[in-house]
Order: structure tokens, then C-alpha cells, then sequence
């Protein structure tokens, strides 16, 4: 018998990693008024989850929220959602455990998986085995100025072809400060690219949200990826430091992601362009939207706040939404969407990373009608 309470407006929240990303979304969703159980394998990641990073960071841990070890766990005990914020190359072994325990929502953070096309694969198992809606934690996609940018691209470029430029960089040692238990990138997935980490896959929001500009704006097929990378290895370390992704659509349009992890300060951009107009979202603080004409001159621009804490209150509206029952089929928040973005990056490594074995390509992309087949 589950213990859910049915009798209680009060949702449930399984929040499996006690890290950072675990931190931020147990402290959106008690603030969005849900009950949360925070779970790690890590006795030294409770404890310092309990006794520095929450309270550092938001004060006393509130009443809704509960900290423990994964084998304290109740077996029994089921959660409206789930987040997976744990390292990329352990998500499918916390979905294998946990998602049986899940009735409604499934959220994997980025990255989603590592480079693996098998681990890809059995992402989308579990999720078409389970009653669970599946959502990716690529949130950029879902923060006010992005919704605003999404709103306004399709009427300017209605049926065009056009250019997407997307810079997403910013130096890793941000993340470092943030986790001053780490000494270095080495000590975690960050410093290994085959692990889920390295620019192209820490800082994939970029490749993510050119994908989604080039949905939205129905640019239909893709014909051609290629790629590039600066590769460096520093000890046992062996990461991107530096990818570029530049994907070509049936009807001449072309994306560009340009990630890296060095670029200080930041620069994270999305530009659409066409002949007629030029649309540009900032994704700085705050965000900005501005639309310019072929002159140059600015038409449109507005502003809108953004801090860390607004990236996962971000997420947590979209899971409102879905639980209302508002948006569940079209939300930009998908687990499909993401995994269009794992897939690309899974060919990336492979033509620019030397992963050549269990990977992603564009013959894979056909075989799932994502690739336009006309061009081989």
C-alpha cells in the first residue's frame, strides 16, 4: 500500500542527488509548496547537503524537506515526481531503481545521458514503459525570456530560411566555486567528456535551444552535421574545452552551437536571422529579447529578471502546468526534445572526439526519421 496522501493538496517530489542541482530544485519546489525527499548514496553529501549547502545557500531547510541516505528510503513510499540530478553516466541506474515509484513526472537533468547510443536508447525504453510524463532539465527553455523569444520567431520568420547562431560560454570555474569540496574538474563527470561532461555536454543548454529555435520555426529535416573540438587532457582528465556544431536543414537553413568552458565573462546567446530581421535572446541577468530590422534598427526589445534560483523555479512551473493539465502533449519541456539534443552530441563525439563505438549516426538519425534521407 503506498503512502502518498491522496487526502492533501500537498505533492510529493523524490530528489535523488544531494548536490547542487539537487539543492536548487528541492529549494523550488518546497517553495512552489511541495514535500520533498532528498536522496544520496553519499553519507558526506547528506550531511554536507544538511549542515553547509542548503543552509549556505537558503537558510534553515523547511519543514517540507527531508534529507537522508537512498537505503533509508521507505521501499514503499510513492512521490508525484522525481528528479534525476545526479552525474549524467548514473541517470539510467537511478531510473531503474526509482521510477516504478513515480505516478506523474519524470525530470532528467542535463546532461541527459553520456556520448553512448545504448544509453540513449534505454532512456527512451524507460520512458515509453512508464505511465510517468518525462521532461529533460534543460530549463533555459522554459525561462521568461525564452518564452517570450518562442512567442514572437514564428511570425517574423514565417516559412524563411535563416541562420541560428547559438554561443553558449562560460568558464567551468563558476562551478568550481560553487563546490568548494572539489578540488578540481577531475574529481567529478565535469573533466571527463566520455563521462557526460566537457563543453559539449556540460553546456549543451546551447546545441539544446538551437534545436528547440529551429522546432519552433519548423525548419523540418536535418541534411548534415559536422563538427569540431579542442581536445585537452591534463592528467587523467580528458574533456572538450572547446565544440563547435554546425547542423544544415532540407530547406537551407542552418543552426551554429559554439560551447566551450573558459570563456570569461560569460556570453550566452541565441540569434536568429533572415534577410528581413534579426531576433537575439540574451540569456544574461536579466535576459534580454530584441528584434532588429535588416538596417539594423531596433523594433522591439524587453528585459526580464533572472537569477540562479529563477532557472528551477522555471522548471517547477512547467511541472505545475502539466499537473493542471495544461500543456502536457506540447510542453517545451519533452524528454524528445532533449534527446535530439543527446543524439547530435552523440554524433559529435564521434566526428570530433575520437568515440567511435557505441555512438549515434546519421544513419541512426534516418532510421528514426530525424535525418533527411534524400541526401545520401
Amino acid at each position: 500500500m503506498d503512502q502518498m496522501d491522496h487526502s492533501s493538496d500537498v505533492k510529493s517530489a523524490l530528489v535523488v542527488g544531494a548536490g547542487s542541482i539537487g539543492a536548487h530544485l528541492a529549494r523550488s519546489l518546497t517553495k512552489a509548496g511541495w514535500s520533498v525527499q532528498v536522496i544520496d548514496t553519499s553519507a558526506e553529501a547528506v550531511a554536507r547537503f544538511v549542515n553547509q549547502l542548503y543552509p549556505g545557500r537558503y537558510g534553515e531547510l523547511p519543514e517540507k524537506l527531508s534529507v537522508s541516505l537512498s537505503s533509508d528510503l521507505d521501499p514503499s513510499r510513492i512521490f508525484d515526481a522525481m528528479v534525476v540530478g545526479t552525474p549524467p553516466d548514473t541517470h539510467l541506474s537511478v531510473l531503474r531503481a526509482y521510477t516504478e515509484r513515480v505516478t506523474r513526472i519524470v525530470s532528467v537533468q542535463k546532461p541527459l545521458t553520456t556520448f553512448r547510443m545504448s544509453e540513449i536508447r534505454e532512456l527512451e525504453k524507460i520512458e515509453a514503459t512508464s505511465n510517468a510524463i518525462f521532461l529533460a532539465g534543460f530549463n533555459h527553455r522554459v525561462s521568461l525570456g525564452a518564452l517570450a523569444f518562442w512567442s514572437l520567431i514564428p511570425g517574423l520568420f514565417y516559412q524563411q530560411t535563416v541562420t541560428i547562431e547559438v554561443d553558449w560560454l562560460e568558464s567551468w570555474d563558476g562551478i568550481m566555486k560553487a563546490h568548494p569540496w572539489l578540488a578540481s574538474p577531475a574529481e567529478t563527470y565535469l573533466g571527463y567528456t566520455s563521462r557526460g561532461g566537457g563543453a559539449l555536454f556540460e553546456h549543451s543548454h546551447g546545441l539544446d535551444l538551437g534545436l528547440m529555435a529551429a522546432d519552433i520555426l519548423g525548419l523540418g529535416k536535418l541534411r548534415e552535421i559536422s563538427s569540431q573540438a579542442k581536445v585537452v587532457t591534463e592528467g587523467e582528465m580528458s574533456y572538450d574545452q572547446e565544440s563547435k556544431v554546425t547542423a544544415k536543414y532540407a530547406n537551407g537553413s542552418k543552426l551554429i552551437s559554439h560551447q566551450d568552458v573558459t570563456t570569461w565573462p560569460a556570453k550566452k546567446s541565441v540569434i536568429i536571422s533572415s534577410p528581413d530581421w534579426t531576433a537575439t535572446l540574451e540569456a544574461g541577468t536579466p535576459e534580454t529579447v530584441s528584434i532588429r530590422s535588416a538596417k539594423g534598427q531596433l523594433q522591439f526589445q524587453a528585459s526580464f529578471t533572472k537569477t540562479r534560483e529563477e532557472d528551477f523555479d522555471a522548471e517547477v512551473r512547467q511541472f505545475e502546468l502539466l499537473l493542471s493539465g495544461k500543456n502536457a502533449e506540447s510542453s517545451l519541456s519533452r524528454l524528445s526534445h532533449g534527446l535530439l539534443t543527446a543524439k547530435i552530441s552523440s554524433i559529435v563525439a564521434s566526428q570530433a572526439l575520437g568515440m567511435h563505438q557505441d555512438v549515434y549516426t546519421e544513419r541512426d538519425l534516418i532510421d528514426e526519421g530525424l535525418f533527411n534521407e534524400e541526401v545520401f
